[in-house]
């Protein structure tokens, strides 16, 4: 395994996947999956508006989801196996992303974790099962923007790398310069402390009564606001309100 090469390793990965969920495409529609393909009266260019304006439009206010059905619908109409097939597809999608991702962050085992993440039980009602194609949809999205916001890390760290290099070679002429600094990979703990504190913050931004208490802990320690996740979590300051516990609104 750890002699294959990208390519060869994605191919194999999509492979293995289709070959796991090929019996899916004999399916059909199952249970709600009517309710949720694109309904008749919703087929138009207005039923489409409808579906990202009115609210109660479809059977769950999912847009992007129905959009997707919508267009579905306008390439091979009712025709189940192929809404199965796209769901594979975007399965494997999700499997190969997974594994850049693994390998972006130096986790070693990326192409074995990879393809048990493409055949574990725990995935099969998201593929084979029609109306859960806003899984597998939002799997792609989201994978994706964490693969380009690993890329753009990485970019960044080489980017700072040479305009500090030619700072310092340019040195007799230029009379600022941005102090050196070592090229860094992107570190899997990092980015991980970062998520958690986004969610650490998401999570007491809906929870004042936590967050009174925590600023009233956090004040008798004599600090003027928690580090909620990391310590990473300064760059990420919190409102005005949170660091005094007597301004909360309301």
């Amino acid at each position: 395994m750890m002699n294959l090469t990208r390519k060869t390793a994605l191919l194999s990965l999509v492979v293995l996947t289709c070959a796991v969920y090929v019996p899916s495409l004999r399916c059909g529609f199952i249970w709600d999956d009517n309710a949720h393909v694109t309904r008749p009266e919703l087929r138009s260019v207005s039923g489409l508006g409808r579906i990202w304006f009115d609210v109660g439009a479809t059977q769950q206010y999912y847009p992007l989801l129905h959009s997707a059905f919508w267009l579905e619908e306008k390439v091979w109409g009712e025709t189940a196996w192929c809404y199965h097939l796209t769901n594979v597809l975007e399965h494997a999608g999700a499997v190969c992303l997974v594994y850049l991702i693994l390998l972006r962050l130096n986790v070693p085992g990326a192409y074995l974790a990879a393809a048990i993440f493409a055949v574990h039980p725990v995935e099969v009602e998201s593929v084979a099962w029609i109306s859960e194609q806003k899984n597998t949809l939002s799997a792609v999205f989201y994978l994706s923007a964490m693969l380009v916001y690993l890329r753009f890390d990485q970019t960044l760290q080489k980017g700072i790398c040479a305009e500090s290099t030619i700072s310092i070679r340019c040195r007799p002429i230029v009379t600022t310069k941005r102090p050196a600094r070592e090229p860094q990979k992107p570190n899997r703990h990092r980015f991980e402390a970062s998520l958690k504190a986004i969610v650490g913050r998401c999570y007491l931004w809906f929870r004042p009564d936590l967050r009174r208490q925590l600023s009233l802990a956090y004040r008798r320690k004599g600090r003027s606001r928690p580090d909620i996740g990391s310590s990473h979590t300064g760059h990420f300051p919190l409102p005005k309100y949170q660091r005094n516990p007597h301004d909360y609104p309301g």
